[in-house]
């Protein structure tokens, strides 16, 4: 497993930039291709039901000025790595 680094943004922000992203590429099938993630995890982050972007992808949105960088940190909640975060609720769970 790598460790991805993600980010929890803020919930009206993460439904806001994918929402963006499908209109600006006419649907989920094609905004896909461009970020190149399957057109669910789009569709999954717009409705949110995942908590947390991988940074990498949040950067290629950067890229095709949907947001900011600096409206990404205004947003953001916080910083962490998948694979630590993985094994540190893992770990709890193997103590009791």
């Amino acid at each position: 497993m790598k460790n991805e680094v993600m980010k929890k943004i803020a919930k009206e922000f993460q439904y806001k930039i994918f929402r963006k992203v499908i209109e600006k590429y006419g649907g989920s099938i094609k905004a896909a291709s461009i970020l190149d993630i399957p057109s669910s995890s789009i569709r999954g982050y717009k409705n949110l039901y995942s908590d947390s972007v991988p940074e990498n992808l949040l950067k290629k949105i950067i890229d095709i000025k949907i947001i900011s960088q600096k409206e990404l940190e205004k947003n953001t909640l916080y910083t962490f790595n998948k694979e630590d975060m993985i094994r540190s609720i893992l770990d709890k769970g193997r103590i009791k």
